[in-house]
Parts: C-alpha cells; structure tokens; sequence
C-alpha cells in the first residue's frame, strides 16, 4: 500500500475514484462478512434505524453495535447498500482511505480486494461442518469436538495468512 500509484504527484481522476468509495466497497464487503472486524459500533441514536433495517443492537463494555458477518451481505455483496446504517457509510478501511486519497488506483484497490476476499474463502473452506473449530463442552451447553491436527494446522496458516494481509492493506497502522 506505500507505493505511489500513476497518478501521484497530480490530481486523482475522480471518475476513477467515486468520491464516496461505492465502487470499492460493493466489490469488496469484508467488513460487512466480518473480516476486519466483530461487530459495528453505533450511536445511540442510531439504534432505531438499525432495528428498522432488521439488525439487532446489542450493548457491548464500552458501546452499543451490531454483530457481523452482518445479515444483509448476501451474493457476495450488501443487499441493502443504498438504505445502510450510517455507521457503515462513516466506516473507511485503510484501502479505501488510500484509494479516495489517491495514493492508490482503483483497480489495485479491488485487486487487492479480491485477493482479501479469496484469502477469506479459503480460511472458511477449511472450517469443518458447522463452521466452527470447536463447540462449548458439554458442561456448558455443547459438545466438544475433535479436530484433527492437520486440518487444525491448514486452518492456522491461513488464519496468519489472511490476518498478516488485512493488517498490511485494510487495517489501520498503529
């Protein structure tokens, strides 16, 4: 991402870069699938619109949100994107930030997008039926299961995959 694209040092084409991101965005909805984070955090007063859209706030320690993968993302893309909560339209990863700022074309944004996404398929992929790794145990309500090692260590390396590129492209750096 620290790489200047072609147009640095002039004016971004704005017909390259929509100025609110939509292009980017419906191509890419990693955080709508829960990708770069747990959940959305929401104003208080932006509750009710999130119950009209059929989320569900809930509170958190330290602010109220809704979970994600968020129920609206279906076909790979957010199927109420015009209507979206407003905490979604103020919410820019650091791929957007770069490509609305200039600093990087369009297209390597939704190359890199892709690359994220199937990063992220193939994480799921490896999930066993079900989609969980483990359940509670049965002294908490589940039942334990066993995961065989290499499917564990398949899973693990691209978790650190996938957590390494959405750190270098889509995260904030701290």
């Amino acid at each position: 991402m620290g790489q200047p694209g072609p147009a640095a040092g002039r004016a971004a084409d704005p017909a390259a870069h929509p100025p609110d991101g939509s292009r980017l965005c419906l191509a890419c909805g990693l955080c709508c699938r829960g990708a770069l984070h747990t959940n959305v955090l929401l104003l208080p007063e932006e509750q009710g619109p999130a119950r009209e859209l059929g989320l569900r706030p809930e509170s958190y320690p330290d602010h109220l949100g809704f979970r994600l993968p968020c129920v609206h993302y279906k076909e790979r893309r957010c199927a109420i994107y015009p209507a979206r909560p407003a905490a979604c339209r103020r919410y820019r990863c650091a791929l957007l930030e770069a490509c609305l700022e200039g600093s990087l074309p369009l297209e390597q944004a939704e190359r890199t997008a892709r690359r994220a996404a199937g990063l992220f398929d193939r994480l799921e992929q490896r999930l066993p039926p079900g989609g969980v790794l483990w359940t509670l145990h049965s002294d908490q309500g589940g039942e334990a299961v066993e995961l065989p090692r290499q499917v564990f260590r398949q899973w693990l390396f691209a978790a650190a995959d996938l957590e390494y590129f959405l750190r270098r492209h889509f995260l904030p750096r701290r």
